[in-house]
């Protein structure tokens, strides 16, 4: 009989680690972007740009997989965020845009009113995922801004 409690509670054992072991953390930081590479220039004295001399203003860049926001921080500096939901990124609808109450960035695009392709939102300020389905953050580009010459610098690579 105890050999039957002894095999039982092994079997049970290596069930139990095998089942753990399936469940832990993902903590896969592989970028699920494609990857791009591109350095680009705004001289924001140019009136496509001028916007961004003002906090909370922003463009839209053709650069990155789907685009890239380029968005005029409140507290200053710049932050630049690829365009591509990271929900289901593959989407073809899959695009962020900023929201026109300027309350965070969604997925979708302004079409006689908002056309959501899910629900995400995204920080303005950190490309955080604020509301799901989306978990994981945009990816970010870097940014180097020259005061004197009204140049804004944005890149994949760091400056």
């Amino acid at each position: 009989m105890k050999k039957v409690k002894w095999l039982t509670s092994m079997i049970f054992l290596m069930a139990l680690t095998v089942t753990l072991q399936n469940c832990t953390k993902n903590t896969d930081t592989q970028d699920f972007f494609n990857p791009v590479q591109f350095k680009t220039q705004l001289n924001l004295n140019l009136p496509q740009y001028i916007g961004l001399l003002a906090p909370q203003g922003y463009v839209y860049l053709t650069e990155g997989n789907k685009g890239t926001v380029v968005y005029h921080l409140p507290q200053g500096g710049f932050a630049a965020y690829d365009r591509t939901c990271s929900y289901n990124p593959k989407d073809a609808c899959a695009q962020i845009t900023i929201d026109s109450n300027y309350t965070g960035m969604r997925c979708g695009k302004y079409a006689n009113g908002f056309q959501a392709c899910c629900t995400s939102v995204f920080d303005l300020n950190t490309g955080t995922a604020i509301q799901k389905p989306a978990s994981r953050p945009l990816k970010v580009y870097f940014t180097s801004y020259d005061e004197v010459q009204k140049v804004l610098y944005v890149s994949t690579n760091p400056f």
